[in-house]
């Protein structure tokens, strides 16, 4: 049975800066005459992660400029003691990308440009599976004069269907919670819900030590999403904290109103 945790809302800072201009809360009248009053609930679940990417990304020496042009063959030889020692770990050879090429010197972050990028697809993650993935592929790193410049990934979730509603069902509550405060505070009464609707969230690139990092849909097939998004880093991770999809969601709800309370007119 999938364990499934309903968050607090404690993203409200963040989705409030993506909500520039949508009210927290407001009473208005409607077009019969009485009053409505509109709020924003904001809520959030989570569940086990079924599937992760990891990258990672491995440069000749700290720091330096861009690696001698060497033939891609040469380079897949330097990193085969890596990917053998993450076999070793029980990840299936087939699921070991191997980048290579110019172009990969994009992940440089602090360590260098990079001479080749692993991406890792890890069915099932645990902290377990990954610390020992990630620990196996610094310490062949280290032994094959490369360094493991940093971890980064994607963790997916085949079916969203039952977080996503979760998610809703805590915005929901939220709303109705804002709405009870608001009410009070208006000295009016709630009425029925004459309105709801799911307020649209846009995730845009976001910077990190790699570059720009691709927003990735953490729902379906992410290995289709990952390949679309090639030419972008992924996310930094910490392979110390469990793996999981959270899913957030944000809903406006209208309530009728009763009683005389300071409604603030229609403009």
């Amino acid at each position: 049975m999938r364990r499934i945790t309903v968050l607090s809302p404690v993203v409200a800072v963040v989705l409030g800066f993506m909500l520039i201009g949508a009210p927290l809360a407001s009473a208005q009248d409607t077009a019969g005459g009485s009053s409505g009053l509109s709020v924003i609930g904001m809520g959030g679940a989570s569940a086990p992660a079924d599937t992760a990417i990891i990258q990672l990304t491995l440069s000749s020496s700290n720091f330096g400029g861009p690696p001698a042009v060497r033939p891609a063959e040469e380079l897949r030889q330097d990193v085969a003691p890596i990917v053998q020692a993450i076999v070793e770990t029980g990840i299936p050879e087939d699921q070991i990308e191997v980048i290579v090429g110019p172009y990969v010197s994009a992940y440089a972050a602090y360590y260098g440009p990079a001479v080749a990028v692993l991406r890792v697809t890890v069915d099932t993650p645990t902290i377990a599976t990954l610390s020992d993935l990630v620990d196996a592929a610094a310490t062949a790193a280290d032994a094959a004069r490369l360094v493991l410049g940093g971890v980064g990934g994607v963790y997916g979730l085949s079916d969203c269907s039952t977080v996503t509603r979760d998610a809703r069902e805590a915005a929901i509550a939220d709303a109705r919670s804002k709405a009870d405060t608001m009410a009070d505070l208006l000295g009016v009464s709630l009425g029925d819900v004459s309105g709801a609707r799911d307020v649209p969230q846009q995730l845009g690139v976001t910077y990190g030590p790699f570059g720009p990092t691709q927003p990735i849909d953490p729902c379906g097939d992410i290995g289709v999403a990952v390949a679309a998004a090639s030419g972008f880093a992924l996310p930094l991770i910490d392979t110390t904290i469990e793996p999981q999809v959270t899913i957030q969601a944000v809903v406006e709800l209208t309530f009728d109103v009763t009683g005389t309370g300071a409604a603030t007119p229609a403009a």
